[in-house]
């Protein structure tokens, strides 16, 4: 069978996307496709790449992007077409119209996001939510497989606004690769004496981050250690002025065999996000990856997280800076504890939360289409 996954949004080698879900299949035996934005078209670990410019805006990429990503898919006549951005809906209705099978990645409730969506002018939020609720509906309705990651988006969303079309959902979550984490040597790296926070992920306001840089600006021999994008020019500037102390390093956005080893490197992973409506509902695959590592956390009080993490991790309120800074310190000066909860950490992943188990899902998924 051949395949083809679609993103206009994701970077090349994304973690869920190409790492997992692409190269799992081919590892199954599937001619595996994948349409993204990409320098050049090569085969990397068993997957071709196709690539799509860089796009000016988020309006050049929505307009420009179907339609580029589209004719590639024509050529390529996938007998299935797996989509993992909610811009790429009305894309996958015309490949649908085409007679393709389509399946659908929901890797967030996006629906539910868009009002507080500040890139989009406040007295547009609204027409903007019911123009994707409408391309959403019609998703349910003639796509033939809709996955989401957890079952929380199952009970809370799904089940409540599709009620017809469940036999459609999928769970299948988004475990990390446990061995390819567990056996990444931690790189070389100067941690100036200190105990290594670190954090891996967007780098928003709703994250946390200025929270947890302002924080450790009280506490002796810490260091933070942060990956991944910045919200915007500005947030950074925010953080960067927090911290006063120099506590801060920003590594900038890296590969994930990278980024593993600087977990392996860190001493405590941090998953303090804000209590926002995705983030409630996720199972974020940054505490997974810490986990995998045996790396001991801090974590935000859910309570579909304590529910999930139970015993393993610290838990905080994630708006309350001095909770948050008694825990930092807590772990800090407290090896032992550390070295039982990274010890923990690992046999819950290996046990229950491995992408190597949750892949069957997807293989077994592919064969019913």
């Amino acid at each position: 069978m051949k395949v083809a996954h679609i993103s206009t949004v994701h970077p090349t080698f994304d973690g869920r996307i190409f790492h997992k879900e692409c190269v799992s299949l081919a590892k199954s035996g599937y001619k595996v496709h994948l349409i993204i934005g990409h320098s050049k078209k090569e085969k990397v670990d068993g997957v071709e790449i196709h690539p799509l410019p860089k796009f000016g805006n988020r309006l050049d990429r929505i307009r420009r992007g179907n339609k580029i990503a589209f004719n590639i898919a024509l050529e390529i006549n996938a007998d299935v077409y797996h989509l993992h951005d909610p811009e790429l809906l009305p894309l996958g209705l015309k490949l649908k119209q085409k007679g393709f099978k389509v399946v659908y990645d929901m890797h967030e409730l996006s629906g539910l996001m868009i009002r507080s969506k500040k890139w989009i002018p406040f007295i547009l939020r609204w027409t903007m939510e019911k123009l994707y609720m409408y391309y959403e509906n019609k998703a349910f309705q003639q796509f033939d497989k809709v996955i989401v990651v957890t079952e929380k988006m199952v009970t809370d969303y799904t089940s409540k606004m599709y009620p017809q079309h469940t036999n459609k959902v999928e769970i299948i979550r988004n475990f990390s690769l446990v061995e390819n984490i567990k056996n990444t040597s931690p790189i070389e790296q100067d941690k100036k004496g200190q105990t290594i926070l670190i954090y891996v992920g967007g780098l928003t306001r709703q994250r946390g981050i200025l929270d947890v840089v302002e924080a450790i600006q009280e506490i002796d021999n810490v260091g933070l250690w942060l990956m991944g994008p910045w919200e915007n020019e500005e947030f950074q500037n925010d953080c960067s002025d927090a911290d006063v102390k120099s506590k801060l390093e920003y590594f900038g956005i890296l590969p994930m065999p990278e980024v593993y080893k600087y977990i392996q490197a860190s001493d405590i992973g941090l998953t303090i996000l804000n209590p926002t409506v995705n983030h409630l509902a996720s199972l974020p695959v940054k505490a997974f990856e810490y986990m995998a590592a045996s790396k001991p956390q801090i974590m935000s009080n859910f309570s579909f997280w304590e529910k999930s993490f139970v015993d393993c991790v610290v838990f905080v309120d994630p708006n309350n800076k001095l909770e948050i800074q008694n825990a930092i310190r807590d772990l800090v000066e407290n090896t032992v504890l550390r070295m039982e909860l990274g010890s923990k950490s690992l046999k819950v992943v290996e046990e229950k939360y491995s992408w190597e188990m949750e892949s069957t899902k997807l293989v077994d998924l592919y064969k019913t289409l």
